[in-house]
């Protein structure tokens, strides 16, 4: 494994007493999808091989991510290679492999690592390579492929360890990244040598053969097989990759081939023979903000007031006003401090955040993107689908809140190990307190609405504590350790502003779906704006403008550091349909986690992943039935809605509540945390409405609102007990012996009747904010 700090590396063959080295040659091999290129340069010094300049690079570079070092010098006692130029944030493991021949019988010989870092100062030795070894241990393990980075079609020749004396020839077909022909040629030895001979005649063939000293004993050509497409794909590609890779693995952590693959020098560009790009990119960013300018001078103003002595001296007497909230919030920021180091978060996404604030610390942004599938889940859970991979499942304008992470949180570098990092309570803890910290704004942003809305402080306060102190959205913001407190914040600040701001709130809609997925769900609110009355066409297009280039140059940053924008385009597309299939390329299933409108038919049963695209009524599945009756919903409401004239933020933060909840309850494949989304608009509504609900809306909102707390609150912990009981029995704080209130959670989470209880309790509570919409819009149209 390599050292998190390391930049380079030293490898040195020691031969025993008495013994000198004939031959010696050593690879050295970085671990990237079995991809293994090979380079020779003999040379000779006075102490053995040097070299300078060797790197480790991904797929596809011109770095070719080997070193092999051969001499016919006699009576050598040592050889040794040094690397200075460095290693990539994306080599996290290398394979040394050592194949020494000796002067007359065999001896023994040592292999030692030694690891540098950007300083050239000795970090770190590999000790588990400097004990004593004989010549030949065990028969060599290693893969020989030939493939193209781009199409998950291969043809392999493995050589597979099955005793300490013998192994195994092993011929593979890989199509669509499946093992289709396994097929058995031969055992091999200690000692034992073959010879291969593999052939690529474009577009048509592609051949290999394998004999020993003697015997031909294996020929295949791809023309054997005729219908196959797939090889036939392999065999046109423009260029053909052959590697070697040795079948020797430091830990379950191995590195992935990239999942976007571009033409062209792939996720990233250089400025350095062309700076047009970035010239055109910072001219159409001063187009931007000239165009914005004319339109927002009275902003311009306000904020260099805002620096103003006499404005910021105003504003402390304000803070100075409002004590209770002040001491509420750093009250409940401790609380969360708290939380956050008792109770460990999700195994997966603690070690999915940790990786990614580590590239953020070694690469920056480029360091992000360029960790794109680049550890396995391997600590968690076995399996080769897409979501078992660390890749940066964030849209674009996510990298830029993992940068911050990756400054807020302590230098890797003061670890001892890659484990050590996964294990470290304290760093999750820091990570998920980050996280938490938006929820505080939130619940800050609400007491100013609420206290601007209705003059109240008594509701202002109550409102505020409402939501920093829901149970749902503390497990959610402070134990899991999940990014939807930002979204908190841009649906919260999008209520507020939908009518008075439209150009800011269309702002947010960019920005929240530029952040995240789930952002999408403000699309229909802004469908909404835009079919009421009393706003001209032209209104709209300049606020649609001014969205869509704030949009635009929030992006300006990654492709300043050279992410392409094809990268930028295939993660923002992938990840937008990504929508309601949480488990990534598996089976889409009716629940990820929790319970829905179609867990009612499926809970008698007492399944929740029931797959939804199973044909229920010919062409109807739950998938379907799920986008039917959401679209249904979404035109009915769009409908009734759009003759209010003036809606204020009470409506607004009620409509946004029906959807978050309409696109969980209704759309398959929805997770416990999406109703906490809508947790914070209900309190906006609640708290705003209050004065003008009768006690039947009095009693629907307060019922909305605990119901969906208790059903976000109760199934997010009833995941948690059920990944301690099958999968990472260790969750630091929450272990099951210690734990009832898991365990009883635990044990009825997935219960017949508690399942089709919990669901009918998720339809109601939408039917109920439904109606609390439709009652604020005839309210004020009235």
């Amino acid at each position: 494994s390599v050292p998190w700090s390391a930049t380079s590396l030293k490898v040195k063959v020691q031969s025993g007493a008495n013994t000198t080295i004939d031959i010696a040659a050593v690879h050295i091999m970085s671990e990237e999808g079995d991809s293994v290129f090979q380079t020779d340069f003999p040379g000779s010094g006075s102490s053995g091989w040097s070299f300078e300049g060797a790197s480790f690079g991904t797929v596809g570079s011109d770095h070719l991510p080997a070193i092999h070092l051969a001499s016919n010098n006699t009576l050598l006692a040592s050889a040794e290679t040094l690397s200075y130029e460095g290693l990539q944030y994306t080599t996290n493991h290398v394979v040394v492999n050592a194949l020494v021949q000796f002067e007359g019988n065999s001896g023994p010989f040592m292999i030692g690592t030694e690891w540098y870092n950007s300083g050239r100062s000795l970090i770190a030795t590999t000790t588990g390579f400097e004990a004593w070894a004989s010549y030949i241990d065990i028969p060599a393990a290693l893969v020989l492929r030939v493939w193209y980075p781009a199409i998950q079609n291969d043809i392999r020749l493995r050589f597979k360890v099955t005793s300490e004396t013998q192994g195994a020839v092993f011929f593979e077909i890989i199509n669509g990244g499946i093992l289709v022909q396994n097929e058995t040629i031969v055992p091999y030895y200690v000692g034992e040598r073959f010879h291969t001979e593999m052939s690529w005649v474009k577009p048509s063939q592609i051949t290999l053969s394998l004999k020993n000293e003697t015997t031909a004993l294996f020929s295949w050509s791809s023309l054997d097989a005729p219908n196959d497409e797939h090889l036939g794909d392999l065999a046109n590609q423009s260029q053909m990759d052959l590697s070697v890779s040795a079948e020797t693995y430091a830990s379950k952590a191995t590195l992935q081939n990239p999942v976007y693959v571009f033409p062209g020098t792939g996720r990233f560009v250089s400025f350095a023979q062309s700076s047009w790009p970035l010239a055109c990119g910072i001219a159409l960013l001063g187009a931007l903000v000239v165009l914005w300018v004319p339109e927002e001078k009275k902003i311009a103003k306000e904020f260099r007031a805002a620096f103003g002595r006499r404005y910021c001296f105003k504003r402390l007497r304000v803070f100075r006003n409002h004590p209770v909230p002040l001491i509420s919030l750093i009250l409940g920021g401790l609380l969360y401090a708290y939380l956050a180091t008792t109770y460990g978060g999700h195994p997966f996404d603690s070690i999915v955040f940790k990786t990614w604030a580590y590239a953020g610390q070694v690469g920056g942004l480029r360091g992000i993107w360029g960790r794109t599938t680049s550890v396995t889940d391997s600590f968690v859970r076995e399996g080769d689908f897409p979501w078992d991979s660390l890749g940066f499942a964030y849209l674009p304008l996510g990298s830029y809140l993992i940068l911050a992470l990756s400054s807020f949180v302590p230098s890797f570098s003061s670890f001892r190990s890659q484990e050590a990092i996964f294990n470290s309570n304290v760093l999750q803890a820091e990570i998920k307190w980050g996280l938490g910290f938006f929820t505080l704004i939130t619940s800050a942003i609400i007491y100013v609405i609420v206290l601007r809305g209705t003059g109240s402080r008594r509701w202002a306060i109550f409102a505020l504590a409402l939501i920093m102190l829901n149970p749902a959205v503390i497990f959610d913001s402070a134990i899991w350790g999940e990014t939807d407190s930002v979204l908190y914040l841009i649906f919260t600040l999008f209520a507020w502003l939908a009518w008075r701001r439209p150009g800011l709130s269309l702002t947010l809609v960019f920005l929240g779906m530029d952040f995240k997925q789930t952002g999408i769900i403000l699309l229909l609110p802004v469908a909404l704006m835009f079919l009421m009355p009393r706003r001209r066409f032209g209104t709209w297009l300049v606020a649609l403008s001014k969205g869509t280039s704030v949009f635009f140059a929030s992006l300006f940053p990654l492709l300043a550091v050279g992410i392409l924008p094809s990268t930028l385009y295939k993660t923002f597309f992938t990840k937008l349909a990504d929508i309601g299939t949480p488990l990534g390329n598996q089976i889409p299933v009716v629940s990820a986690d929790t319970y829905n409108a179609w867990t009612i038919f499926t809970g008698p049963f007492g399944a929740i992943h029931y797959p939804a695209n199973i044909s229920l009524f010919g062409f109807l599945s739950f998938f379907s039935l799920g986008i039917v009756s959401f679209s249904a919903l979404s035109i009915f409401l769009l409908a009734r809605l759009r003759k209010v004239s003036r809606p204020e933020p009470a409506f607004w933060f009620a409509f946004v509540a029906t959807v978050s909840l309409a696109f969980n309850v209704l759309i398959t494949g929805g997770a416990s945390r999406y109703y906490t989304l809508a947790i914070p608009s209900l309190v906006g509504m609640t708290a705003l409405g209050w004065g003008r609900f009768s006690k039947r809306e009095k009693a629907m909102a307060m019922a909305s609102l605990s119901s969906i707390t208790t059903v976000a609150f109760w199934t997010m912990t009833g995941l948690f007990a059920s990944i301690m009981s099958f999968e990472f029995p260790n969750i630091h704080g929450m272990e099951l012996s210690q734990n009832p209130l898991m365990v009883f959670i635990g044990t009825f989470y997935l219960n017949n009747f508690v399942i089709t209880v919990g669901s009918i309790v998720t339809v109601v509570m939408l039917w109920f904010s439904v109606k609390l919409a439709l009652y604020l819009a005839s309210d004020v149209h009235g």
